[in-house]
């Protein structure tokens, strides 16, 4: 039985946190530095219980001329209390809360599952500001977390279009609305996929064609603060919170660009656009919390067309797949290296130890056995986990040497393989 983390667990970030709170915050950071984190979950049978925990930092540079009055615990107060609200926000209770050396702590409850936040920070060095989080969960709820997508640094572009629900809407305080534009854009993706995968040697013209169907929906969604925790944050940083005051009558305020607008027209939803406002008054609202593909209707029904495949042309490929790995991911330091995105996601080591796998296990295997059995015998299952207890104990170093090896001597395979256009043209049969 998989039980799930909460949904403050899975949409925390540090990083994020700082920056869409700058203002609120009243520090001019100077320059960024490095964000990382890693984590996972495990099960419990006897105790009915899974637990989680994961690590979240921040690092930056306060500029040397702020660095006098800079005051650490003032900071850690304000973040205090954006956590606080935060927890809040993502529907759970915080259930007890206080200090520790060099930060603060938090206990929260949400159905089933009871969690602890601890935040520290460190300032050391050449005017080097360190924050760290520690968070621990044990949870024995099956209600799956509503993740939100982030793209951080994602600056607003055309106009967007302001929407509000009466309170007698669900929408107004339910997250349908948003899961209604993921699950349609999770399909428009999953469908640009298909299409691609399927035309894999569609023609330049056919493919730009295709790109350029496609539009990017953005949906950016705005919560108030509540009047304590705007009232303790000004206390705090001497800032007044600016938002705009017509926001503060709604618990959710949705905020459209074209895409999306198009997007849940088609969709069917009925709603009235409040007003259209600037990029640049979009900089105060946070987000966006939702962006990807969207193929309209229209778009999905193009018929592609397709042209010769070339052997040769990728061969080319995947000879310079090992160099461009190495390009990509030498030298880099270990957070980046090791650092995945929260539960059921993998990081640069596993993708690498993963492809490493499907060398030793997948395509060349395959096309054996589609030569010599056709569609007659199964493939082997791929294992897509493997790679987590294949890669214990290697370095990052060990598995770029491990899959250029590998790469190479499946190219000197393929060689001896002489397909001609008649054996491309063979089917196998997939295990699932």
């Amino acid at each position: 039985m998989q039980y799930e983390c909460s949904s403050f667990y899975a949409n925390f970030s540090l990083l994020e946190l700082v920056r869409k709170n700058r203002s609120s915050l009243g520090i001019d950071f100077g320059t960024a530095g490095v964000a990382g984190g890693g984590g996972g979950g495990s099960s419990f049978a006897k105790t009915d219980l899974a637990r989680y925990q994961k690590t979240d930092s921040f690092s930056w540079t306060i500029a040397p001329n702020r660095r006098s009055a800079f005051e650490g615990a003032k900071l850690m107060q304000a973040l205090a209390v954006l956590v606080e609200n935060e927890i809040s926000h993502r529907g759970a209770n915080v259930r007890e809360s206080g200090k520790v050396p060099s930060g603060f702590y938090a206990e929260y409850d949400d159905e089933g599952i009871q969690g602890r936040i601890e935040l520290t920070i460190n300032l050391s060095g050449h005017n080097t500001l360190d924050l760290r989080a520690t968070l621990n969960e044990t949870s024995s709820t099956q209600k799956q977390a509503v993740i939100e997508n982030r793209l951080p640094f994602h600056k607003p572009s055309g106009n967007y279009h302001l929407v509000r629900f009466s309170p007698e809407d669900s929408r107004a305080t339910t997250d349908e609305f948003i899961e209604k534009g993921r699950r349609t854009i999770k399909e428009s993706a999953e469908s640009l996929g298909h299409k691609m995968a399927v035309n894999h040697s569609m023609r330049n013209d056919t493919l730009q064609a295709l790109l350029q169907s496609i539009e990017y929906a953005e949906v950016f969604v705005w919560t108030p603060l509540s009047s304590d925790h705007k009232q303790r944050l000004r206390a705090l940083t001497g800032q007044e919170i600016v938002v705009p005051a017509e926001y503060d009558q709604y618990n959710k305020i949705y905020f459209l660009n074209d895409a999306a607008l198009r997007m849940y027209r088609d969709l069917g939803e009925t709603f009235e656009v409040w007003k259209m406002i600037s990029p640049d008054e979009m900089a105060v609202i946070p987000g966006p919390s939702l962006r990807g593909p969207y193929l309209s209707k229209s778009a999905e029904g193009k018929q592609l067309t397709t042209m010769n495949f070339k052997l040769e042309d990728a061969k080319v490929i995947l000879r310079n797949t090992p160099a461009t790995l190495h390009s990509l991911l030498e030298n880099l330091p270990q957070e980046w290296v090791v650092t995945n995105e929260g539960p059921d996601t993998w990081s640069p080591f596993d993708i690498l130890g993963h492809l490493i796998h499907g060398e030793e296990t997948d395509w060349i295997p395959r096309a054996r056995m589609i030569l010599g059995h056709g569609e007659a015998r199964a493939f082997e299952p791929f294992d897509r986990f493997a790679m987590f207890e294949k890669s214990k104990g290697k370095s990052l170093t060990d598995l770029l040497a491990e899959f250029t090896r590998l790469r190479e001597a499946n190219l000197q395979e393929l060689e001896r393989l002489n397909l001609t256009p008649e054996l491309l043209e063979k089917r196998g049969k997939h295990p699932e």
